[in-house]
């Protein structure tokens, strides 16, 4: 797996209100890693046209923030208020299956009206299934990412508005799995264009490539070897020092993978990366690889996913400094009834910077409650709590999120 850009991580471990499974039961999306009974009367159909199934939702949510701008103290306040409407589109035929979806956040804060967005997603994809055990995919997306106000190089001044981004992205994915072997071969390119003129030192474009070989030493349980690059190609120099800020990474990692299993499901991988500079401004340096994402379910109602992350992100601040993300997050995902779900998490952040001593620890709680009314109707309530700690006096905040949404499903 490629080393994130922080954007693209931001949108791994974003826990939004929105989300959808085309299981036929009363799968909850604050908890879908619980593998629930049916429950007919709860499940969302969608809508058949042909071979065509769309799965249109729409959500409205009412947020209270008291610290909109993650400022160090006398943080602003205020009501926000979020429409999301989503649609996904399934079909298959024969060996082929094509998806497509598209989402929109529309942001409205009562006060602050500079924080005012509007954030979207489409993406579109095919899968071919060339024969049992060969698999060849690929799809193509857009992404409008709003920055949050409590991400790391964040915007400052409150009278500009959050920083706003467009990423285009296509992805590739090749799988042949045959007795106990097993082999993946991922290529993604991601394109970043940061919206504002001023900050055009931000726009780059990622190309990465990841093979994994795995051996099955169970029925369900793969060892697995992992080879990664990638290379970042930044479109303008460094504007002070009018250097090149591109790069390449590459890297290693050793794991297992847990598949159609029950109780224990996804992967784990260690190992090193090298991050090489092509300027030598910017300092080349190995670090620990790390990529986790284990789901382990002790019941059938109850799930405990772990994420874990360790590897260098593309960075602008102070220049071409080079960066060290760690994140590791557990989330209980719990069936309380038939059509009651709750979910608690807690994760922990570490930003750590080559050219600077002190590094950045952000540490995030968050609980949720799903009721699922009917089949057209559910409605979400979330508290969220975030603590950040710096030897920078601008770095610290405290904030603390409420929200509840109500979601109309066709």
């Amino acid at each position: 797996m490629k080393p994130m850009s922080k954007y693209a991580k931001k949108l791994l471990w974003l826990s939004v209100l929105l989300g959808w499974n085309g299981a036929a039961r009363a799968q909850s999306t604050i908890a879908p890693a619980v593998d629930s009974p049916d429950n007919p009367e709860y499940v969302n159909r969608g809508v058949q046209l042909g071979s065509i199934k769309l799965v249109p939702t729409f959500d409205f949510a009412t947020e209270y923030n008291d610290n909109v701008y993650a400022a160090p103290n006398n943080g602003s306040s205020d009501a926000v208020f979020i429409a999301s409407p989503q649609l996904r589109a399934t079909s298959s035929r024969g060996n082929i299956d094509f998806n497509a979806f598209g989402r929109m956040n529309i942001t409205r804060f009562a006060s602050l009206k500079t924080e005012n967005s509007v954030a979207a997603a489409t993406s579109t994809g095919v899968l071919w299934r060339a024969r049992e055990g060969v698999s060849l995919g690929g799809d193509v997306g857009y992404n409008r990412l709003v920055e949050d106000r409590g991400d790391v190089e964040r915007l400052r001044n409150p009278a500009s508005g959050p920083r706003l981004t467009e990423m285009l992205s296509a992805s590739m994915k090749f799988r042949h799995e045959r007795g106990r072997l097993r082999f993946d071969l991922n290529g993604l390119v991601q394109k970043y264009d940061a919206l504002a003129a001023r900050d055009d030192d931000r726009d780059f474009t990622t190309y990465s490539l990841a093979a994994k070989a795995g051996t099955r030493i169970t029925g369900t349980t793969y060892i697995t070897a992992t080879a990664f690059v990638s290379h970042r190609d930044f479109r303008i120099p460094d504007l002070a020092g009018g250097f090149s800020r591109n790069s390449n990474t590459y890297g290693a990692r050793a794991g297992l993978d847990f598949t159609s299993n029950a109780f224990l499901d996804g992967h784990i991988g260690v190992g090193v990366f090298r991050f090489n500079a092509t300027a030598a401004e910017i300092e080349d340096h190995t670090g620990l690889s790390v990529d986790a994402n284990i789901t382990y379910r002790p019941r059938r109602r109850t799930a405990i996913v772990l994420n874990a992350f360790q590897g260098d992100v593309a960075t602008f601040r102070l220049g071409a400094a080079a960066r060290t993300d760690t994140q590791v997050g557990v989330t209980l995902q719990q069936e309380v009834r038939h059509n009651l779900f709750g979910s608690a998490g807690l994760s922990w952040l570490k930003n750590e910077y080559r050219t600077r001593v002190n590094a950045l620890r952000t540490v995030q709680a968050q609980g949720r409650m799903e009721l699922l009314i009917s089949r057209q109707f559910s409605t979400i309530a979330s508290v969220t709590y975030a603590k950040r700690t710096s030897d920078n006096p601008i770095e610290p905040f405290e904030r603390f999120r409420a929200n509840i949404a109500l979601r109309f499903a066709v």
